[in-house]
């Protein structure tokens, strides 16, 4: 898995929209593969598939292993999620409506911290599903990146 990256992104958009944050994210440096994600959600209310359950599942599933538990806990702080939030996400949950997985390679139309000027930075932009469509790749060869060797 040495040099391999997957970048999660998730939309409840009728027509979903990929946000790309900064100019790293799809930025091939130091990677050999770099995956992208995107998530298409429903929202449910009264579903029982909420933030807060899943948060708890996740945390569940690391037991007997505190220090993943700890590196989960971290990253959600990083994100402004700490253990007294949990359990303010439990009204609105999310259902999958279909998963895409891309390759992004030389060609896929991203923007890389290199081709910038140094006084740029904060770079953010969107990218549409149907104008990466010709660097989709299936479920199975995306996983496979991600298994030991």
């Amino acid at each position: 898995m040495n040099g391999v990256a997957l970048e999660v992104k998730s939309s409840v958009a009728s027509s979903p929209i990929m946000h790309i944050s900064n100019e790293l994210q799809l930025d091939m440096t130091g990677w050999t593969v770099l995956v992208l994600c995107l998530v298409h959600l429903n929202e449910a209310r009264g579903s029982d598939r909420t933030l807060s359950s899943l948060i708890h599942e996740l945390i569940e599933r690391g037991a007997g292993r505190p220090a993943i538990q700890q590196t989960f806990r971290s990253k959600l702080g990083k994100i402004g999620v700490e253990q007294r939030h949990y359990e303010l996400f439990t009204e609105l949950g999310y259902e999958v409506r279909s998963t895409s997985f891309y390759g992004v390679t030389d060609g896929f139309p991203s923007i890389r911290r290199s081709s910038l000027s140094n006084s740029v930075k904060k770079v953010t932009y969107e990218l549409i599903p149907a104008g990466v469509d010709s660097f989709q790749i299936d479920r199975g060869s995306a996983m496979n990146h991600f298994l030991p060797s």
